[in-house]
Parts: structure tokens; C-alpha cells; sequence
């Protein structure tokens, strides 16, 4: 275990330093060994203690030098390596006038480290407004990289994402330091820390992360804070995420038009939750009922239409189409099942023919044949679904459609003789 220990001292001056300070115990809390660290000046506090990957000793990440009086906006960050028993290897400080406060560590592949925390820029020259900080260090703790984040931002956790990114947790707040307000806040970067996305969490109180991990599902839990309107009180504040760090369920659903007489269908897709577009979005399966094989669309599928049409066999029929919406471990289906009104190129429009007027209509319909005709006049809304149906034959009959909704429909004439077969097709509107 890391920290920090006031220790007494004999100046005339200070009777008392702050030291990093180290200690081994065994599983019963006794102390093995234990160390204090005289390393750089001032303020010195041990914030990470990161085994080394090859069982070698630790690596001690902290801050020092803070030094309210003289320099109150300066504070340096040291590494430092030992022994398997907490002898000092090597030490290196990163001076760069700016406060550093790293909190939280992780190994890389390449055998170095990832280091998150805040860092505070000089008050001359800059705003001093915290901000997010993440530094890359290679195997001997030389840095290979480091990136500020977000004006009032700071982080306390990182994670590995398992794509081979990752997620840091933490706060963020108001750059006003009039208005207090903060919100918990995930990150995701790539290895070389740039921003895939972020979310924010929390209401209009203060909202704080304090320790984050990866489920197993694929998703993030974190538990922080979350402060009362009422004087003196707050909350355990505890959040599961899905991959993407949203809070949301992919929700499926979608509408389709088909045409009498034609065997191409429109599939509109009306899904919720699942940004299929965006980074770690999620991704469409859709299956038509056919047998043709399923169309996907999406993260790591390509670019998804918002209208998808696909042709039909060369028959008539009912199909049931199914859109399957997956985000991360999540999935939602949604079914519908259609009337597909093929019928044979050039026989759109055989006599006799059917006048159906008026056209829009708005409580009747006139259906009149041109010549005696023998089978049914079926009406379908804009989903395929048949909303009305008379036989015909020589005679006119008018319908009554008071009580359809005003919309677009279709209207197709279906032969005795051959009741596959349609004699003729149109569209109509009803209007009020």
C-alpha cells in the first residue's frame, strides 16, 4: 500500500515533512517492510503503486514539489522504480509549471504505462482551470506522450476496453467556478489518446466518479457521489453502462409501403439507441422472410440506409420481415408481416377497368365497373394490411371509409377465375 506520512524533522523552521511512504504486509496486515521516500522537495504524496510487469519491484507514481507558499500552482509529478523490497532503482520528476496530480495507472502491451489524473496550468499565462490528463510512458518511464482534456475536467480510473482502447472515469464540472455543478464522466481514447467519445452523468447536483470497472458484458460500472439539494447529506451514486457508455437499449421497429402490382418493398427503419454510425454504434440485421439471405448494416458492416427496398419473389404473397437491432449485448427484434400484390409484367390494367371516385375521397367510394366483371375489390392501407372488401359484378357499389384514418391507400382487383391474379390497381387518398 501507497500514501503519504508526516514525518518529524529537527529544522528550526518545519518540525514536520511530508515523505511518499511504502509499506509491504503479509495477508494478516502485518507490516513486512516499509519505506519513506526523502525524494524531491516539500509536499511529497505517493497517489499509485503499479507492479512492474516482470514481477521485477514497483513502479511509484505520486506528486512533490507543491509548494503553497512559493510556487502555490506549481506541483511536479516523479516516477519511481524499486526492488522487490522498495529500494529506490531510479527516480525521474516531470517539472513543467503546471500541477500535476496523477491517480490512477495501467500496464500497456509495449510494457509501459498509461497515467491518468489533473493537471492545473500555471495561473500566469493560462485560465489555471483543472483539466483531464493522461500521460504514455514507455518501459523505463520515459514519456512517449501526454494530453490535456476538457476545461474542469479531471480523471480518477482507467479501464482496458476490450477492442484494445480505453475508458477513463471521471468528473467534470462548470468552467465558472461560480456555479458548482459537476457530472460524473466517461472517456474513451485510443492507444495513443484520442478521443473516441464521452458521456456525462448526473443531474444539476455535484456528481463524483470515484472507482470505475469494466463488466463483463462488455460494458462499465462506476460508483461515485452524488450530492444532496439538502445541506450535509449525499448519495451513493452507482451507474451500468453498455459499451458505448449510454444508458439505453437498442429498440427496433420499422414501417413498409408496398405498391399493388409491384413486388418491391420499402422498409423504413424507425429503431432507436443503436447509432449505427458512430463510433462503437451498434448494427441492423434485417431479414425479409424469403429466404434471400439477411442484409446487415452498421458498425463493422458499412453505411445504413434509413430506407431499405428489397424485390420479391415473382408471386404473390404474405411475408414476415424481422429487423434485428444489436448493440453490444444487447438485441431487439421487431416482425411484421406483409402482403406483397405482384402480378405479372403487362397486366397492370386489363379490362374491363374499375372507375373508383372520387379520388381523394373522404367518406365514400364509387366502384364501377366499365363492363360485368366477376371477383372481389380489396382495399389496403400503406402497411399491406386490407381494410376493406366487396364482391363485384355488374353492378356499382359504393363503401363507406368514415371511419379510416386519412392517409394513402391502394386498391386492387382480384379475378374469380384466378383469385392471384390482380385485374387492376390504384392509389387513393382519403382526406377530411
Amino acid at each position: 500500500m501507497g500514501g503519504w506520512a508526516g514525518v518529524t524533522t529537527q529544522s528550526p523552521i518545519q518540525d514536520e515533512e511530508w515523505l511518499m511512504h511504502l509499506i509491504k504486509t503479509d495477508t494478516s496486515g502485518n507490516i513486512i517492510w516499509q519505506h519513506y521516500y526523502d525524494l524531491a522537495n516539500d509536499l511529497r504524496y505517493l497517489q499509485v503503486v503499479h507492479p512492474a510487469p516482470d514481477n521485477s519491484g514497483y513502479y511509484l507514481i505520486g506528486t512533490v514539489n507543491l509548494d503553497y507558499m512559493q510556487h502555490p500552482d506549481w506541483a511536479d509529478m516523479i516516477f519511481v522504480k524499486t526492488d522487490t523490497a522498495g529500494n529506490v532503482l531510479y527516480d525521474y520528476v516531470w517539472h513543467d509549471e503546471e500541477q500535476e496530480h496523477p491517480v490512477d495507472v495501467i500496464g500497456t502491451p509495449d510494457g509501459g504505462m498509461l497515467v491518468v489524473g489533473s493537471m492545473r496550468p500555471a495561473q500566469f499565462g493560462e485560465d489555471g482551470i483543472m483539466r483531464g490528463r493522461v500521460v504514455k510512458l514507455d518501459p523505463d518511464c520515459g514519456i512517449d506522450w501526454f494530453k490535456r482534456y476538457f476545461y474542469g475536467a479531471g480523471f480518477s480510473r482507467i479501464v482496458a476496453a476490450p477492442d484494445g482502447n480505453y475508458v477513463l472515469g471521471g468528473d467534470m464540472g462548470n468552467p465558472d467556478p461560480l456555479l458548482y455543478d459537476s457530472d460524473a464522466m466517461l472517456v474513451k481514447i485510443t492507444p495513443t489518446g484520442d478521443v473516441l467519445w464521452r458521456r456525462r452523468y448526473g443531474t444539476n447536483q455535484e456528481n463524483y466518479l470515484y472507482h470505475l470497472i469494466a463488466d463483463s458484458d462488455g460494458g462499465y460500472i462506476f460508483v461515485g457521489r452524488k450530492d444532496s439539494i439538502e445541506v450535509g447529506r449525499a448519495f451513493v451514486y452507482m451507474v451500468k453502462t453498455n459499451c458505448m457508455g449510454l444508458l439505453t437499449e437498442p429498440q427496433a421497429a420499422f414501417a413498409y409501403q408496398t405498391t399493388a402490382g409491384s413486388n418491391l418493398v420499402e422498409l423504413v427503419n424507425q429503431s432507436q439507441y443503436v447509432y449505427p454510425d458512430s463510433i462503437d454504434g451498434g448494427h441492423y440485421i434485417w431479414d425479409f422472410g424469403d429466404g434471400s439471405p439477411p442484409f446487415r448494416c452498421g458498425q463493422g458492416y458499412g453505411a445504413c440506409p434509413d430506407v431499405v427496398t428489397h424485390e420479391y419473389a415473382a408471386a404473390q404473397g404474405q411475408y414476415t420481415a424481422t429487423l434485428t437491432a444489436v448493440v453490444c449485448s444487447d438485441t431487439s427484434a421487431a416482425s411484421q408481416t406483409m402482403a406483397v400484390l405482384w402480378n405479372e409484367v403487362g397486366d397492370a390494367h386489363l379490362p374491363p377497368q374499375l372507375y373508383v371516385t372520387p379520388n381523394p375521397a373522404t367518406d365514400l367510394l364509387h366502384v364501377a365497373p366499365s363492363a360485368p366483371v366477376s371477383g372481389n375489390f380489396c382495399l389496403y392501407d400503406v402497411w399491406g394490411r386490407e381494410v376493406r372488401r366487396v364482391a363485384l359484378s355488374a353492378a356499382p357499389q359504393t363503401l363507406s371509409v368514415s371511419d379510416l384514418p386519412t392517409g394513402l391507400y391502394f386498391w386492387t382487383f382480384y379475378d374469380y377465375s384466378n383469385p392471384n391474379r390482380a385485374l387492376g390497381h390504384e392509389k387513393i387518398a382519403i382526406v377530411r
